[in-house]
């Protein structure tokens, strides 16, 4: 059985990782089951949401922007974000701003996202090393 996710980690402009971590489980409903929802682990510095497809949608965008990111900004913020559609939706990038708040948006052009985003140059490099490795140690075990 394999388990899609995606984590959205968000770090401040002197690389401090902000809480709570965000994740998008898939769940082919879209939705957590009453039993998934009752035994799901949650603590204070994680957002758990399910979607159909584990990837974030402009519904997950909107309650990152509103649960996570305006919670830790100041009024005046710059929010480096990559070139995938659901992100670059200005439409709801303005409904999600709070009132007197302000928000520059600068776009990681695309295809270059992982030479010069600092969660994909630094960050995730050692997570998917770390999970694959974890996985292997897995496959062993089930395998012996």
């Amino acid at each position: 059985m394999t388990h899609s996710y995606t984590i959205m980690p968000t770090i401040d402009a002197t690389g401090k990782l902000l809480s709570p971590l965000f994740i998008v489980m898939q769940e082919i409903s879209g939705d957590f089951g009453p039993l998934v929802k009752k035994n799901l682990f949650t603590a204070p510095n994680i957002y758990v949401t399910a979607s159909r497809s584990r990837k974030m949608m402009k519904d997950h965008l909107k309650t990152w922007l509103e649960e996570v990111y305006f919670p830790h900004v100041g009024d005046r913020t710059v929010l480096v974000i990559d070139s995938w559609s659901t992100y670059k939706n200005q439409v709801l990038l303005n409904n999600a701003t709070p009132k007197g708040r302000e928000v520059q948006v600068v776009t990681v052009p695309a295809k270059t996202t992982s030479l010069c985003q600092p969660l994909d140059v630094y960050g995730f490099r050692m997570w998917k090393a770390h999970s694959k490795k974890r996985q292997v140690q897995k496959t062993s075990t089930f395998q012996q």
